[in-house]
């Protein structure tokens, strides 16, 4: 969820809660909202085979819009990525 604030946008977690603030123009990535389906459906590889991949994915990451090389790498080098989890039973801060 998006909130405009003057020259900033604030972000609100739908699952986490937590709230943020980022410049109005930048932009989020959808790499990590395909790498957070991706992790939730699994893996489709049915050799029964264990994947370490994506053991880690941000809730959330947010940047400039990107200028990319001629090898289409981004250029950027600020961004904000937010990770997130949930606490086990019994465990607080």
């Amino acid at each position: 969820l998006f909130y405009p604030r003057g020259e900033y946008k604030r972000y609100k977690s739908g699952e986490f809660g937590y709230t943020f603030v980022v410049m109005k123009e930048w932009v989020q990535d959808t790499a990590v909202e395909l790498a957070k389906i991706q992790k939730r459906s699994g893996n489709l590889d049915y050799s029964m085979r264990k994947s370490s991949a994506m053991t880690s994915v941000p809730d959330v990451a947010f940047g400039p819009p990107g200028y990319f090389n001629e090898r289409g790498v981004s250029q950027s080098d600020t961004n904000l990525s937010t990770i997130a989890t949930k606490l086990r039973p019994g465990l607080s801060l």
